[in-house]
């Protein structure tokens, strides 16, 4: 299948309709959306059987990550040592994906950051965003405790500061007791399962029906925060180590290009997980900070994991939960 890549986009109508916000993002039509969706889906799908390969000790010396291609359809497997190539195609579960693997020569080791640690590195910190005065903030700022209000992911939270409510999560003990996963908490709101993106003509809420990790490079992440409302970028990175100030190190982070000012904190950062569905989205965690051309997420499995250790067992509120 031949797949137009965005550069190459000239030929068609300024016209062309791009309400999706993936539309927008790969500069495609949203006829095309759901078709690349599923290349990406598919892309993943042997990126995640791909990648635990690689970390094996036969072969994490001779390649140095992974990123995924929708436009060319393939994987790119960044490679140091050539003569191992034959010897990955050969297992067998990775024959039948040979034709979405693409080799590319690394020459810069994937090592650097333990090699450079004998010379001290000093740590430049990205400069935050200053907020611009045009955005119009159509969507809610709850703070009460008496009224009740529907809050969906990306309204904003008043508690000694504004963030963004991320996700709802439910106890997996007491089935309506309910909590906001964010940066911030509330009281005397109403959960809901869908993400706000009231910016749009159409696609205005977003149904989370599922909650997953995040796993290959290149894939496209959206986010929905209540100063910079929704928007979709792309995973730079995975496992990723952020520093908070001098001393406050946090670790297995995804990191992003998606544009999120101060108030964004906390913000809903999902993607799409269905071609056949545009309004179904797949949560994975929310935004705890960032910079110019940056913002790095917090894992919804690592919040669930370290609640656990105080005894707060929830599981993330979805489409389905009602009838469960």
């Amino acid at each position: 299948m031949s797949i137009i890549r965005p550069y190459a986009l000239q030929s068609y109508s300024i016209y062309a309709a791009q309400q999706h916000p993936l539309a927008r993002l790969w500069d495609v039509e949203d006829t095309e959306v759901p078709e690349l969706l599923k290349i990406e889906r598919n892309l993943i799908s042997i990126d995640e059987l791909l990648r635990p390969i690689l970390e094996q000790d036969d072969f994490i010396s001779s390649f140095g990550g992974t990123y995924i291609n929708i436009f060319e359809n393939h994987i790119v497997v960044n490679t140091v040592n050539y003569s191992k190539v034959d010897d990955l195609l050969a297992l067998p579960q990775i024959i039948s994906h040979e034709a979405f693997l693409h080799f590319n020569e690394a020459n810069n080791s994937m090592k650097f950051i333990n090699a450079t640690k004998p010379f001290n590195p000093k740590i430049f910190y990205a400069d935050n965003f200053t907020a611009p005065q045009n955005i119009t903030r159509s969507r809610y700022v709850v703070n009460s405790r008496n009224l009740k209000v529907k809050v969906l992911g990306g309204d904003g939270l008043y508690n000694d500061g504004l963030c963004s409510v991320g996700f709802w999560a439910a106890d997996r003990i007491i089935s309506d007791k309910f909590y906001i996963i964010t940066a911030g908490h509330c009281t005397k709101v109403i959960p809901a399962f869908s993400i706000r993106n009231d910016d749009a003509d159409q696609y205005k809420e977003l149904i989370v029906t599922d909650g997953a990790p995040v796993s290959s490079v290149g894939g496209h992440i959206c986010k929905s925060g209540y100063n910079t409302h929704f928007s979709c970028e792309y995973v730079f990175g995975v496992n990723g180590i952020y520093v908070v100030g001098e001393d406050l190190v946090r670790e297995d982070l995804i990191i992003t290009d998606l544009y999120a000012l101060k108030s964004d904190s906390g913000a809903t950062v999902l993607s799409y997980g269905s071609p056949q569905n545009l309004h179904s989205v797949v949560g994975h965690g929310i935004i705890m900070g960032g910079g110019t051309g940056i913002a790095v997420v917090q894992l919804l499995d690592t919040i669930f994991n370290e609640l656990e250790i105080l005894s707060i067992y929830l599981k993330l509120y979805l489409k389905d939960s009602e009838s469960s």
